[in-house]
């Protein structure tokens, strides 16, 4: 602020100075002149500048004044989208303005992540995506699409959740070993379907875990993938048991390994990787809100603390109990920092396996 003052004697080159001794302001003939009317300047700079941060900091406090638009970069139907249309509703409450959810599918998450990343950093366009996108997609492509950790702000976890292995109900195998023999056998024969940067590191690391070689088939979304392998399109796909339970409930897709370090409470008979003969089959996806990088920080601190109280509501509790999902509630530099660590553990594993960049 002191570049916009006008010059002043040495006791009136701040603001707080012009206020404190103004009193003192030597009267002396031809100082007053010049002193006072300067003095008299800088203290409408002054008053002109107090007003208009408090102005903004009102703007801030009123905030959210209009409906705030959450955008989700998979399509209807997936994990994601359930989560943050059940936190949408809740948060509509709280606010007394409209949350609503907009699907942008496509490039494994992309597109709706660099939408956010775009948007008027104003608090009126937040992002509810996995980790997929907020740390792998920029370790597994050769040109990284954008930087999660400059381009968004973080607002809090929601929640995370294992991966299942599931393969289609087509196949004859009950057991992860009957899969790999018969993978074994003919390298490439069998198939896996992939949307996310989550759902292809989960195949690669089985690959890596299991020594046998699987053909990878991009899909736009995580439902076409599922449906591709319950068709029988595909062989396998990696997904967690929130997109992955209704047809596995229907029996259209058989979980053979779940990939977190003990079993999963909504598939309790499936066994983990070490159990299956899979040694570093390990991998547990999360969910987190974020807004672009400008974003002012007062709003962000209004919506990430509007989002934790949100996630601690009976709704939201009972939310993950019915999905099977469990709490993730870091915020704010806690995000950040688990984030950064998941960047730096999946980095080295990704080098260590050897998995190809797109």
């Amino acid at each position: 602020m002191n570049h916009l003052l006008p010059a002043l004697p040495e006791h009136f080159k701040t603001p707080e100075s012009v206020i404190r001794d103004f009193g003192k302001l030597p009267l002396r003939a031809g100082q007053m002149p010049r002193a006072v009317p300067r003095a008299c300047r800088c203290l409408r700079k002054l008053v002109l500048l107090t007003s208009l941060g408090a102005i903004a900091f009102a703007s801030h406090a009123d905030y959210p004044e209009r409906p705030v638009k959450l955008i989700v970069p998979f399509a209807p139907g997936t994990s994601t989208d359930a989560q943050a249309r059940e936190l949408a509703q809740v948060l509509s409450a709280m606010f007394r303005q409209p949350v609503i959810v907009d699907n942008r599918a496509g490039a494994e998450g992309n597109i709706g992540a660099k939408a956010v990343a775009n948007a008027e950093p104003d608090g009126y366009t937040a992002l509810l995506t996995t980790s997929s996108s907020a740390v792998l997609d920029g370790l597994m492509r050769k040109v990284p699409q954008f930087d999660p950790l400059k381009e968004l702000a973080p607002v809090c976890g929601i929640s995370s959740v294992g991966m299942g292995m599931y393969i289609t109900s087509a196949l004859p195998f009950k057991n992860v070993a009957d899969f790999v023999a018969a993978a074994k056998a003919q390298p490439e024969r069998f198939t896996f379907a992939y949307a996310t940067a989550s759902q292809r590191l989960a195949a690669e690391l089985f690959q890596q875990a299991s020594g046998v070689k699987l053909k990878g088939i991009p899909y736009r979304a995580t439902v076409a993938g599922i449906t591709a392998a319950a068709s029988g399109e595909v062989d396998m796909v990696m997904n967690d048991p929130v997109g992955a339970g209704p047809l596995y409930a229907a029996g259209r897709i058989r979980p053979l390994a779940v990939s977190t370090p003990v079993r999963m409470k909504t598939l309790p008979d499936i066994p983990v990787g070490a159990e299956a003969g899979l040694p570093g089959f390990e991998m547990t996806p999360w969910w987190g809100m974020f807004l672009p990088a400008k974003t002012p920080a007062p709003v962000v601190e209004t919506l990430r603390q509007a989002v934790s109280k949100a996630l601690a509501s009976q709704a939201m509790v009972a939310s993950r109990t019915k999905m099977g999902v469990d709490e993730f509630s870091l915020c704010g530099d806690a995000l950040t920092r688990f984030q950064v660590s998941d960047i730096d553990r999946w980095r080295q594993v990704i080098k260590k396996a050897a998995i190809p960049l797109e």
